[in-house]
């Protein structure tokens, strides 16, 4: 599940379908991906990781 989250995130993020600057809220952000927030935050802590 996280990583496909994190694929969906990066994704979103290379394509400019979240633009850079944009605020991101966990609670938005979980439903587009119709996950809850945990898979949400372990996806973001990998991508801090880097």
């Amino acid at each position: 599940m996280r990583s496909r989250v994190y694929n969906e995130l990066a994704s979103a993020i290379r394509t400019l379908r979240i633009p850079p600057g944009a605020s991101l809220s966990e609670t938005d952000l979980s439903a587009q991906l119709e996950v809850s927030r945990m898979p949400l935050r372990e996806a973001i802590a990998l991508d801090s990781d880097l």
